[in-house]
């Protein structure tokens, strides 16, 4: 909750999640990418944030076949894409919803690893209001 106040006159505490939703999107072996549904949500005032993956790890030699990424692909769609598929996998996630007035910006996208690092250019953003998990959200 946000306290609203004008002039001095505080006129109460104002909600500034409209909804929080779990899921989880599971990715059989031999498949790069899954979705699930949820309840539609403005995406440009919601956020995902990734809650784990299970599956059998302990045999991977490739990074790529481990890293899953999520994406809030429309307002009703979670889609979790991995490069290499291996062994199969359940993703969960929570996506969270603002009012309006309560994200900034929403950016997000993808980077290309070309070794064991590599950059990718967003507009610019006040490090101090924003939380970076698959977007960057900033808020105000």
């Amino acid at each position: 909750m946000v306290q609203l106040s004008i002039g001095g006159l505080v006129l109460g505490k104002l909600p500034v999640i409209k909804s929080i939703q779990h899921g989880s999107v599971s990715i059989a072996e031999a498949t790069a990418s899954e979705t699930d549904t949820i309840t539609s949500v403005d995406t440009n005032n919601s956020l995902i944030l990734y809650n784990g993956k299970t599956g059998n790890d302990g045999n991977i030699a490739n990074a790529s076949w481990f890293f899953v990424r999520l994406e809030l692909t429309n307002s009703t769609t979670v889609t979790a894409t991995r490069d290499e598929p291996f062994e199969d996998a359940v993703v969960t996630y929570c996506v969270i919803e603002f009012y309006p007035g309560i994200i900034k910006s929403n950016q997000s996208g993808s980077i290309t690893m070309t070794g064991t690092s590599n950059t990718a250019t967003i507009n610019a953003v006040n490090t101090g209001t924003i939380i970076a998990n698959y977007q960057v959200v900033e808020f105000y």
